[in-house]
């Protein structure tokens, strides 16, 4: 590029394919740039340049420092923990959901009151549309009644909630839908995700916030009436909590902290509850005995309980399981 080429570009001025930096010292805020660039269509970083257009240029030390910079922010920031980031909050929130028996032998661990499938594409929707020049992270917020799910960046374009409750899209991050559709995520292509959760669960409620510029999805919670328990079944428990020493368990604190690698095993706990020590061990890169010691911690502190046989039980995170914050580990 010469200087005429520069200058033209220059005097484009910033937009989504351009963006301006008089300098750059910090790695993280060149790196979210960065991402968010390829998460779009690509653009440019022009650096020397200030707001305005003026071009006050860089120094030769300035540049070989940028240049190190450049490289750090490429190679040591900039990741792709999008699965990551869906598969923990995909864990969290069917964790968090009220579950019911329905049919359900007293054995057998309860359905989530609310469809998996309505979790799954609000959350793929967050992270797909939302708008990554925003320097804020998605949030996930559970209430009694509610899950909120928070994405920075309003409806772009002409874009409504009247619109997108439709089925009309506007596809803010290509390149990253594209990668999503080829399965990193479980994205089931453009403008369907909203219509196909709101079939699944009607009581969502959508907020565009320009001032705030936020997007807010939040899911309310129908309270189902639990059909009453058999003299027959509630013996069977009673039986069942003696004989695996239930009773004798320890009450976890409200405020206990847990270990990341205790979050973890929850995590994988709430998405399949017949999850073996060797398939946790597996997937969290460490020996079946560090995952029984931690399984069995959690026990005694009255957060997990084993339903059933060793061969066809299962896990079950305890209502007091449920106290302790997950925001505050």
């Amino acid at each position: 590029m010469n200087r005429r080429e520069l200058e033209h570009l220059v005097a484009l001025g910033e937009d989504s394919r351009r963006q301006f930096k008089e300098d750059v010292r910090n790695a993280d805020s060149l790196a979210a740039d960065m991402v968010a660039f390829s998460n779009s269509e690509g653009g440019a970083i022009l650096i020397g340049v200030a707001d305005d257009g003026s071009i006050p240029g860089l120094t030769l030390e300035d540049v070989r420092r940028v240049n190190q910079l450049i490289g750090n922010a490429a190679t040591q920031h900039v990741r792709s923990p999008l699965s990551k980031v869906f598969e923990g909050a995909w864990g969290f929130v069917l964790w968090s959901l009220p579950k019911q028996q329905q049919d359900r032998g007293v054995n057998e661990p309860g359905r989530p009151a609310i469809p998996r499938i309505v979790f799954e594409e609000l959350l793929v929707n967050a992270l797909i549309h939302r708008d990554y020049f925003v320097e804020a992270p998605v949030r996930l917020f559970v209430f009694e009644d509610r899950i909120e799910i928070v994405s920075p960046g309003h409806l772009p374009n002409h874009l409504t909630v009247e619109k997108i409750r439709a089925g009309n899209s506007v596809l803010r991050n290509p390149i990253l839908a594209s990668f999503a559709a080829k399965g990193m995520l479980p994205y089931r292509g453009l403008g369907t995700g909203i219509r196909r959760a709101l079939t699944e669960w009607s009581a969502i409620d959508f907020r565009d916030d320009r001032e705030a510029c936020t997007f807010t999805a939040t899911t309310r919670f129908i309270k189902v009436q639990n059909e009453p328990v058999s003299d027959h079944d509630k013996a069977l428990n009673e039986l069942e909590m003696r004989n695996k020493g239930a009773s004798k368990a320890k009450r976890a604190p409200a405020n206990a902290l847990l270990s990341e690698l205790q979050k973890q095993i929850i995590v994988l706990i709430s998405a399949d509850p017949k999850v073996s020590y060797d398939e946790m061990a597996e997937q969290l890169g460490k020996n079946r005995t560090t995952i029984m010691r931690n399984i069995g911690k959690m026990k005694n502190m009255g957060i997990l309980v084993r339903r059933g046989s060793k061969k066809t039980g299962h896990w079950e995170v305890t209502e007091q399981g449920r106290l302790w914050d997950f925001e505050s580990q």
